[in-house]
Parts: C-alpha cells; structure tokens; sequence
C-alpha cells in the first residue's frame, strides 16, 4: 500500500473472488466548466482553467477564436 490517501484497494465479492477495485487520488487539475481530473486541463491557449473537451465547446460556443 502507498501512503494514506492516496491509495487504497478494497476487497469486493467473497474471499475466494480474488476481485479488488483500486481507488486513488486523481492527477493533474480540475477542469472549472466541467470538474473533470486531467493532465490536460490548461492546454488550450487563452482557457487556462478548462480541459480540452469544454475548450472545444467553449470555442464552438463563440467564447474564444479558434488557434
């Protein structure tokens, strides 16, 4: 196991599944349109708080010109 908080892996099923699911702390930054985790949120110029998907919307929407 790695430090607390970070990751934990929980027993699902009876014992002889051997089935575990994994939960850990997400990466990257928390897209401000939609909440999404991603090591791509900021990417786009000019949207440096919103993942690639809203950019898109955003751009479609006429929030900001296209690159």
């Amino acid at each position: 196991m790695s430090k607390a908080c970070e990751q934990y892996t929980l027993p699902v099923g009876d014992a002889d599944s051997e089935c575990f699911v994994g939960v850990k702390k997400a990466g990257g930054a928390k897209c401000e349109r939609c909440w999404f985790w991603s090591d791509s949120v900021g990417t786009h110029e000019g949207l440096d708080h919103v993942c690639p998907r809203c950019a898109g919307a955003v751009v479609a929407k006429g929030g900001l010109p296209s690159p």
